[in-house]
C-alpha cells in the first residue's frame, strides 16, 4: 500500500509567517567553521569573522523580511533585503539566527540555517539571492 504525503500552500505560508516575525542576523563564519546540524544557538557556533565596517560580533541585522508564497514552483519563500556590509569582508559561511530577546544572546538566540560556499567569499554586499533566502517545497 502507498500513500501520499503533502501539505497544502496556505498551511506552509502560514507556518513560515508565524515562525518569522521579529528580529534576524546573520552571523559570518570563516573557513574553521564544521556543519553541524546539533549546533542550536550562537555560542556553539566557531569562527566568526571580526567586527569590521557594518559588521558586528553577533552578526549583522537583516531587514526587510517577507514571506510570500510562489505558485510557479509551488514553495513557500523567506528573504531580506540585502545587506551593505561596510567593508569588503571574507567569509566561508553564513548563519541566520532568530534573535529571541530584546537583544543579541548567543546562549538563547535560535539558528535557523547554514550558508555555505566551497571558497572565500570576499564582497560588500551579502546578497540574500533572487529567490530569497530560505524555501520550504
Amino acid at each position: 500500500m502507498s500513500t501520499t504525503n503533502s501539505e497544502y500552500d496556505t498551511a506552509r505560508l502560514n507556518i513560515l509567517s508565524a515562525y518569522f516575525t521579529g528580529t534576524f542576523r546573520m552571523i559570518l563564519l570563516n573557513n574553521t567553521y564544521t556543519f553541524d546540524e546539533e549546533d542550536a544557538v550562537p555560542n556553539d557556533l566557531t569562527g566568526e569573522i571580526s567586527a569590521a565596517g557594518n559588521y558586528t560580533t553577533g552578526g549583522i541585522a537583516l531587514a526587510s523580511l517577507a514571506v510570500s508564497e510562489q505558485d510557479a514552483s509551488d514553495r513557500s519563500i523567506v528573504d531580506f533585503a540585502d545587506v551593505d556590509l561596510g567593508a569588503e569582508l571574507t567569509f566561508r559561511s553564513a548563519v541566520l539566527v532568530k534573535q529571541v530577546g530584546g537583544s543579541p544572546d548567543g546562549a538563547n538566540d535560535e539558528l535557523v540555517s547554514f550558508h555555505g560556499w566551497d571558497s572565500d567569499q570576499v564582497t560588500p554586499t551579502l546578497k540574500m539571492g533572487d529567490n530569497g533566502i530560505l524555501w520550504a517545497t
